[in-house]
């Protein structure tokens, strides 16, 4: 069995069914059965829960694969271990379908700040890396479609350094704690199956997108190709 966790662009849209998109493809193609936890607007911090409230009631997948989203999304928990998605358009409750436009707005005012985000998505990573090393199941973590945070390369100390500046002093202890935190993150990676870049999204032509900016079924192939070599390569089943 493989475990996928992801947002939409790892689910059924307007011009893909259940049967065409990638994780469908990939498990096909490996004969497995698919556990696939994606919604639309989910957040990586959404998966990493997910993916502990799956582990911890015994499931052991053969393959944990993470379709990350944009490190500008997050969640919180809701009644019968559901979750409201919370993304820059929308707050959403995945069991109802509930919008809050207000609770939206209050996030995005007093809780979010670029910097931040972009430090707990690593963070969140590194977590779900963990979790995985510590039940004793492979995972393997790819970058959908966040470019811009694909093209900040948090992996040198002068690219770190630059980006840190941006928002805080030198004298700033903010500084210190999130240069530590991403060098931290930089050499953490190097153990982590993770493919930041090329994105999913990278790896497409006008004719692999919908008209909701989703992958077509043509897209869908190009993913599960994509994550098939990597998944393979990688000696991971």
């Amino acid at each position: 069995m493989i475990y996928v966790n992801g947002d939409s662009w790892s689910v059924r849209q307007a011009e893909a069914t259940d049967e065409q998109v990638w994780p469908k493809l990939i498990t096909d193609r490996l004969s497995k059965s698919l556990v696939n936890e994606s919604v639309g607007c989910a957040s990586n911090s959404r998966a990493h829960s997910c993916l502990e409230n799956f582990l911890i009631a015994g499931n052991r997948p053969e393959l944990v694969i993470i379709a990350l989203t944009g490190h500008h999304r997050w969640h919180l928990p809701s009644a019968d271990l559901g979750y409201w998605n919370l993304s820059p358009t929308v707050a959403i409750q995945e069991h109802t379908g509930i919008k809050d436009p207000y609770f939206h707005k209050w996030f995005y005012s007093n809780s979010y700040t670029e910097i931040d985000s972009v430090y707990r998505y690593y963070r969140t990573v590194w977590n779900m890396h963990e979790l995985c090393k510590q039940f004793g199941v492979p995972g393997v973590f790819f970058q959908a479609w966040d470019k811009h945070l694909a093209k900040l390369n948090l992996t040198t100390s002068d690219n770190i350094e630059s980006y840190v500046l941006k928002y805080y002093e030198r004298t700033n202890i903010y500084y210190q704690q999130y240069t530590v935190g991403f060098e931290f993150f930089s050499n953490e990676r190097k153990n982590w199956n993770y493919i930041e870049t090329p994105t999913f999204e990278n790896l497409f032509e006008p004719k692999h997108i919908d008209s909701s900016a989703h992958p077509n079924w043509l897209g869908h192939v190009e993913i599960a190709n994509f994550v098939y070599q990597h998944i393979t390569e990688r000696g991971l089943i």
